[in-house]
C-alpha cells in the first residue's frame, strides 16, 4: 500500500464506524475491542491475526518511529501483511492516525477524529476526499 491508500484504510475506516475503539473494561483506547470497532492502525490488522498482545507497547513503537522494532512486534508484523514495507513515513503516518484517534474524547469526539485525521492528510499531501465521502454518507 502506498501512503493514500493507508490513510483511506485508516482514516476511512475509523470514520465509517463513527466510534473510537474503546475499552469498556478500562476505558482506554485499544486495537480491536470486544465490539469489533477498531483503532485507527487496527484498522489495517488483517482479519484473524488480531491478538491482545498486540496492544502492549504499540504506542511507544510508532512514537519512536523506529522501523526495525516495529517490523518485529507483533503488531508491525500483522500490519505489514496488509500495507507492505514498513518505512519511517508509514511509521509516522500511522502515528498521526493513531494520535488522531487517541487523542480527542468527549462531546463532540468524532468530529474532533475528523478534523485530526483531516491536518494529518494535509500534513502528508494526501487526499482527503475518500474519507469526507465517508463522513458525507453517515
Amino acid at each position: 500500500m502506498d501512503l493514500q491508500q493507508i490513510f483511506d484504510a485508516s482514516a476511512g475506516g475509523v470514520i465509517a464506524q463513527n466510534a473510537r475503539a474503546i475499552s469498556k473494561e478500562s476505558g482506554g483506547c485499544v486495537l480491536v475491542n470486544k465490539e469489533g470497532m477498531c483503532c485507527a492502525v487496527g484498522q489495517l490488522i488483517p482479519e484473524g491475526e488480531h491478538t491482545d498482545q498486540m496492544d502492549e507497547g504499540a504506542d511507544a513503537i510508532m512514537e519512536a518511529h523506529d522501523v526495525e522494532s516495529f517490523v518485529n512486534c507483533p503488531l508491525g508484523k500483522a500490519v505489514s501483511i496488509a500495507i507492505g514495507e514498513i518505512t519511517n513515513e508509514k511509521i509516522e503516518l500511522l502515528f498521526l492516525l493513531q494520535q488522531g484517534h487517541d487523542d480527542h474524547g468527549g462531546p463532540g469526539t468524532m468530529d474532533a477524529v475528523f478534523e485530526s485525521f483531516k491536518e494529518t492528510a494535509e500534513y502528508f499531501k494526501l487526499s482527503f476526499d475518500a474519507v469526507q465521502l465517508i463522513k458525507d454518507g453517515l
